[in-house]
């Protein structure tokens, strides 16, 4: 009895490290591959071609994963092994997916905001054909938002429809300033025909209103001003041409011609100005030119004569 029970116990100590043993290679070889797998999965989270990216990761890990099992002699630990590294990688494959299609989007949002700038810059600043197909790619039938919408690329909340809306708000805003600044009298007379209504708010409007308002002012004044400098210098140029006490008194007839010409667009501008002070002193210096012109000539042909027929 006494050696029945001390074989039996030598068998149940025979067992349970045995079991040990096994346990204790099943944990070393998960633990061995853990670190292989979550080195794998940041490369695979960093890797641009998301598209091999998961096949990769599993390759790298099967390929260690093998060379690991095949060591083992015991089958028993390759079966349970096998096992308990395909319920972790259950897990750890779905976080990687996870990852890599983050990796996806993000890089599908860089794609599309880039597009999306692209567009913008063509409908502001391209001609009527970049424009029309611009137009089309941001908020037609063919645009690129629909698309990224079906791939989950829009921020979260967005529809197509809220998106397209800030598109438009924001490319419209851009081109009423810049309407506003550049070609005033071109944003107002798009602001009676309605243009902007639908398009920006009418605060926006209002605002891009008294900015165009105020640049026509502005150029207003400053040619006004430009054009009183040059009345100046005209009348100051014709009186110095017809003054005979001047060395360079009526040069020449192609001087005169110059001056007259440049007397009478002058006399244009300050019209259509409404300077009608100025027009007058220009049209009195033209007056003044023309009459030394005529001076001038009756000059030239007494001098000509002999001296007796100029005393009669």
């Amino acid at each position: 009895k006494v050696f029945k029970l001390n074989e039996d116990l030598k068998t149940d100590m025979d067992i349970a490290q045995l079991k040990l043993q096994r346990s204790n290679a099943v944990k070393t070889l998960i633990s061995d591959m853990k670190p292989i797998e979550h080195e794998a999965a940041l490369a695979a989270a960093s890797n641009p071609n998301t598209e091999n990216a998961f096949n990769e990761y599993l390759g790298v890990i099967n390929q260690k994963l093998f060379t690991k099992i095949n060591k083992i002699d015991d089958r028993v630990v390759k079966g349970v092994a096998m096992m308990d590294w395909e319920t972790y990688m259950a897990t750890a494959s779905l976080d990687v997916i996870s990852s890599i299609r983050k990796t996806d989007i993000d890089k599908g949002k860089v794609i599309l905001n880039k597009d999306i700038e692209d567009h913008k810059y063509d409908f502001l600043y391209g001609n009527s054909s970049e424009r029309l197909k611009a137009q089309k790619k941001l908020w037609g039938d063919e645009s690129v938002v629909y698309q990224a919408f079906k791939l989950g690329l829009l921020p979260s909340g967005e529809t197509p429809d809220t998106y397209i809306a800030k598109i438009k708000k924001e490319v419209y805003e851009v081109e009423g300033e810049r309407e506003a600044k550049q070609n005033p009298e071109s944003y107002l007379s798009l602001m009676k025909e309605g243009y902007w209504k639908d398009k920006i708010t009418s605060e926006k409007i209002e605002d891009f209103e008294a900015i165009a308002r105020n640049k026509i002012a502005g150029k207003t004044k400053s040619l006004i001003t430009e054009l009183r400098t040059q009345k100046t210098n005209f009348n100051s140029i014709v009186t110095n041409f017809i003054d005979p006490t001047n060395p360079q008194y009526f040069g020449s007839m192609t001087q005169y011609s110059t001056i007259m010409d440049s007397g009478i667009a002058l006399l244009k501008q300050l019209e259509d100005s409404g300077m009608v002070g100025e027009a007058m002193s220009v049209a009195q210096h033209l007056q003044k030119l023309e009459s030394a012109k005529s001076n001038h000539v009756a000059i030239t042909a007494l001098q000509q004569l002999p001296l007796e027929q100029v005393r009669d």
